[in-house]
């Protein structure tokens, strides 16, 4: 059996041209939640035109700060809403990021009410305005790596050592550099040195309007599940095995750990408990 192989130059010849990559195309969400209560518009509605003419106005501003809340439309077609994007995740890339996932929007929410969220951002858009001002930080949603530290030992060490992380980074966002205090976003590490995890990468944030103890209340709450969330107990009330990344994301905070770098660290990233050959920063 004979095999024909066209030399490299022909085969991109005869390639058909790529077509333009619409941005919307680029973005996945990690979790879109439509409030199936809050009634449905269609994209050809005031309303619809309302939410992308917000859209805008709200992936530019954004790029700014990393945050932004506007409104569009007049009612009963009014439209509020506000956008967050990580805090490594700023100019450009947050405005683009945002303006992809607004266009996606009818693909994924025709509700008058939702919150989308991804890697980087998130948005939220609703007809009724108070509700974007409620202290709840609902509707959370959570997801983590199927692969966990076994052992009650091992266990506990590692949950320990990511609540240990995860509040040094509260305090930081909310009360540490200036850097750190204006994005209300913290990032770290911790060493761990077991069971193939050398080390845990952690990040938390909140949305900017937040004041400082209003932000630590919130990542308070969310620390506190991380236990029933990420560890399985044995039946001494130990932990048996945790997981080795898992994030909590909600409207006013969020937080996340991996056992490998998910973001870019800086000068302010903090590091605990970590090999006296690699510390640098301790908290």
């Amino acid at each position: 059996m004979q095999t024909c192989l066209l030399p490299l130059f022909l085969l991109l010849a005869l390639w058909p041209p790529t077509a333009s990559v619409d941005a919307a195309s680029t973005v996945s969400p990690l979790k879109p939640i439509c409030n199936l209560t809050a009634g449905t518009y269609t994209a050809d509605s005031s309303y619809g035109s309302n939410l992308q003419d917000l859209g805008v106005t709200l992936a530019r501003d954004a790029g700014a700060s990393g945050f932004a809340k506007a409104s569009s439309g007049e009612a009963p077609d009014k439209v509020y809403g506000e956008v967050l994007c990580r805090g490594d995740y700023t100019g450009t890339k947050c405005t683009d990021g945002l303006t992809a996932a607004f266009l996606d929007l009818d693909m994924l929410c025709l509700t008058r009410s939702a919150v989308v969220y991804y890697d980087q951002y998130m948005l939220r858009f609703t007809d009724d305005e108070q509700s974007l001002s409620s202290v709840s930080n609902e509707p959370e949603w959570s997801a983590d790596n199927m692969n966990s530290v076994k052992g009650t030992e091992a266990a506990e060490k590692l949950l320990e050592r990511v609540v240990k992380l995860m509040n040094s980074m509260a305090d930081l966002a909310t009360s540490g550099s200036p850097r750190s205090t204006s994005q209300l976003y913290a990032t770290g590490e911790a060493g761990f040195g077991e069971q193939g995890v050398i080390a845990v990468y952690g990040m938390v944030q909140c949305k900017l309007e937040l004041t400082g103890p209003q932000c630590k209340s919130c990542l308070d709450s969310i620390i506190g599940q991380m236990r029933k969330l990420f560890s399985n107990d044995s039946s001494q009330g130990q932990p048996s095995s945790f997981l080795i990344g898992g994030r909590l994301i909600g409207v006013r905070c969020n937080l996340r750990y991996e056992k490998e770098l998910f973001f870019e660290e800086t000068k302010d990233t903090i590091k605990i408990d970590m090999p006296k050959s690699t510390c640098c920063i301790t908290a």
